[in-house]
C-alpha cells in the first residue's frame, strides 16, 4: 500500500482577512483568479466539471471561456457523456484548484445551452485547426487507432463552406446557487467561505473546513 504524504508546503498568499470579504462571489472569484495568474498557475481558466445521473458522478476537465452576466461558460460536443448527464440532469459542480497560491473555489448550479446565435459566434472565431478538430470529433465513440484520427484531421476539407459550427457542438452558461471559497493553511486549519443564493441575495458565511 502506497500512503501518499503531503509535501512540505510555503503557505505565501494566504492573506485574506474576514473584514476585507467582498459581497459578491463573483468579485471575490475575480479576486481570486487574478491571483492565481501572479502567482504563476499554469492554464488558471481549467475547471473541472462533475455531472451525475443514477447517482454514478462523473468529472472532467475544461476549459472556462467567459463569466457572461455572472454565468460560467464553456464549450463542447453535444453528443459527450458530459453533454448527455447535463441533458438528463443540468445540476452540476465546478472546481478551480489554484495550487500556486493554494485556493480552491467549488461552484454549484445549472447548465443550460447557450443560444445557437452565440455558440456560432464563438466558434466562428476560433482557429482554423480547432474548428476542424471539433468537427471531426466523435467524442466518446470507439477509435480504432491515433492514425485514424490524424488522418481525419489531415484530409479535412479548409475552405469557409466546410468550416461551419457542426450542431452536435456548442456552449454551456452555468448559473451559480452556491460558492464555496478555500484557502489553505497550515495544519489544515484552512479557511472556507460559503456564498449561498436566495431569490437573487447572496449569504456568507464562513464554516469549519
Amino acid at each position: 500500500m502506497t500512503l501518499y504524504k503531503q509535501r512540505d508546503t510555503n503557505f505565501d498568499h494566504n492573506d485574506q482577512q474576514d473584514n476585507s470579504l467582498p459581497s459578491s462571489p463573483f468579485s471575490m472569484f475575480d479576486s481570486w483568479f487574478d491571483l492565481a495568474i501572479q502567482s504563476g498557475q499554469k492554464e488558471p481558466h481549467t475547471m473541472v466539471v462533475s455531472t451525475s445521473i443514477n447517482h454514478q458522478p462523473s468529472s472532467r476537465c475544461v476549459y472556462l471561456t467567459e463569466i457572461f452576466e455572472e454565468e460560467f461558460v464553456f464549450y463542447t460536443n453535444y453528443h459527450s457523456r458530459k453533454s448527455e448527464e447535463i441533458q438528463a440532469n443540468p445540476y452540476v459542480s465546478l472546481l478551480f484548484n489554484w495550487s500556486s497560491c493554494h485556493r480552491q473555489v467549488r461552484i454549484e448550479g445549472e447548465a443550460k445551452r447557450l443560444s445557437e446565435e452565440q455558440s456560432d459566434q464563438y466558434f466562428n472565431q476560433r482557429a482554423q485547426s480547432s474548428r476542424i478538430a471539433s468537427i471531426i470529433s466523435r467524442q466518446s465513440q470507439p477509435l480504432s487507432s491515433r492514425d485514424d484520427l490524424e488522418e481525419l484531421f489531415n484530409s479535412y476539407p479548409v475552405e469557409d463552406d466546410h468550416l461551419k459550427r457542426p450542431h452536435y457542438w456548442g456552449g454551456y452558461s452555468i448559473q451559480p446557487n452556491f460558492f464555496n471559497f478555500l484557502i489553505l493553511r497550515e495544519f489544515r486549519l484552512h479557511d472556507s467561505y460559503n456564498f449561498r443564493k436566495t431569490n437573487s441575495d447572496w449569504t456568507l458565511e464562513r464554516v469549519f473546513p
